[in-house]
């Protein structure tokens, strides 16, 4: 038997991509299409460069099949402070709408690149 699994809404797929994601060994990523657009969101966890034991929550939009990604860093905290604001902004509403909007921002600015990507011809 065939099954089919449900396509999620965008603000169900931010929200399941940060349970995701607070579940996940750091340093880590999740990675989803950004609805009606050619573009990918990655929301990732990396350590800091600089203050070892912190981490930073970034956001990123990217050209699938591009090396470009534009990108937000959200904020710095502890490995328990992160997988807290995570799993707090997947619960949010206005946080997952937040998140969303910081998206398709930088989605668009991805898209005012058209025409530079191998992908675009």
């Amino acid at each position: 038997m065939f099954c089919r699994k449900k396509k999620l809404s965008f603000d169900e797929l931010i929200a399941k991509s940060l349970n995701v994601l607070a579940e996940q060994k750091f340093p880590s990523y999740v990675v989803f299409n950004i609805p009606k657009t050619k573009n990918i969101a990655k929301i990732s966890v990396v350590k800091d460069a600089i203050d070892p034991g912190f981490f930073r929550l970034n956001i990123h939009a990217e050209r699938e099949g591009s090396n470009l990604t534009i990108f937000h860093m959200r904020s710095k905290n502890t490995e328990a402070e992160i997988r807290e604001e995570l799993r707090k902004y997947a619960d949010s509403q206005a946080e997952r709408e937040a998140i969303r909007a910081e998206v398709m921002e930088l989605s668009e600015s991805v898209d005012d690149k058209e025409g530079e990507f191998p992908s675009d011809y």
